[in-house]
């Protein structure tokens, strides 16, 4: 065995598998710290950016662990003096805060309160549209395995799809339009359910490629609402209890208005949207599940 001499430099080693590199820009390139300090990760550093807001992801979190009970678990309906029931909160509500949480990550990587334009703007349209077509894919691809539940990824692409023409609007319009449309569109909804096409000897696997157990014309509203968040500046204390108090506020509204004034039993037509039923895309559900996502947003913030 050679001995090592003053004369013999140590030499340096290199492992591409799981090793610090000593090259730029290696696997995980390292950072040293200040005396006594901890060494931190630069590869790992968006993790924990002070420009990112945790309570988004938590409120993504949230939606996602509401959507594992809705679909796992068998959940009796809500009844306020069966706790064992309150789970039932989650049917309905959770994919309705994903589908706002989603706008709202729309908002903030096209610029925040400050919506990118010229080419940015054009790049970030691409990119999104791009996203539109590998969340479309991923979603027919789980249809195609016949899983036993409807998979929402086919509505959250064509979703993302309309929201390209709202991605250089500011938060004031967003809003208007968010309302526009949660309060318009629920009531043409039965109409659009009632479509030849959907009757047709394709209008069933149709149904499943474009999502339409999540109807992207009412749903639509969830993404505004989201994208007019995100455009609102997130990090001030105001908006974030605008969104919680605004958010409370109409969920008061749809539910109290779907259990004082429920729609009859035998109710056609357009008076079909009169609930809050989830799944119902009904103009209660719409405003009651809406804002309830929206509080639970200002909260999670």
């Amino acid at each position: 065995m050679r001995r090592r001499t003053v004369s013999t430099p140590r030499r340096r080693s290199w492992s591409g598998c799981c090793g610090s590199s000593d090259r730029p820009g290696g696997l995980r390139a390292r950072v040293r710290a200040p005396e006594g300090g901890a060494v931190r990760v630069a590869g790992r550093r968006w993790l924990t950016a002070p420009s990112r807001l945790a309570g988004v992801d938590l409120a993504r979190g949230l939606a996602v662990i509401g959507m594992l009970a809705a679909h796992l678990l068998t959940i009796d309906a809500f009844e306020p003096a069966r706790p064992e029931t309150w789970v039932d909160i989650a049917n309905g509500r959770s994919s309705i805060l994903f589908a706002t949480a989603a706008g709202v990550s729309i908002a903030l990587v096209t610029g925040g309160a400050a919506p990118f334009r010229a080419d940015a703007l054009r790049t970030a349209r691409w990119r999104l549209a791009a996203r539109a077509g590998v969340v479309w894919v991923i979603g027919v691809a789980l249809v195609l395995t016949g899983v036993p539940v409807y998979v929402i990824l086919p509505a959250y692409a064509v979703l993302f799809l309309l929201a390209l023409p709202l991605l250089a609007l500011r938060a004031t319009a967003l809003w208007a339009i968010a309302v526009g449309a949660a309060l318009v569109v629920p009531w043409a909804q039965p109409m659009l359910d009632a479509l030849p096409v959907w009757r047709g000897p394709y209008g069933a696997d149709l149904a499943l490629l474009v999502g339409w157990h999540y109807p992207f014309p009412v749903w639509f509203a969830f993404v505004a609402a989201g994208l007019a968040a995100g455009r609102s500046d997130l990090g001030r204390l105001r908006t974030q209890v605008l969104l919680l108090a605004g958010g409370a506020v109409a969920a008061l509204l749809g539910y109290g208005a779907a259990a004082l004034l429920p729609a009859p039993p035998d109710a056609a037509g357009a008076l079909r949207a009169w609930t809050a039923d989830a799944h119902s895309g009904g103009i209660l559900e719409v405003i009651g599940s809406g804002g309830f996502a929206l509080a639970v947003l200002g909260a999670a913030l």
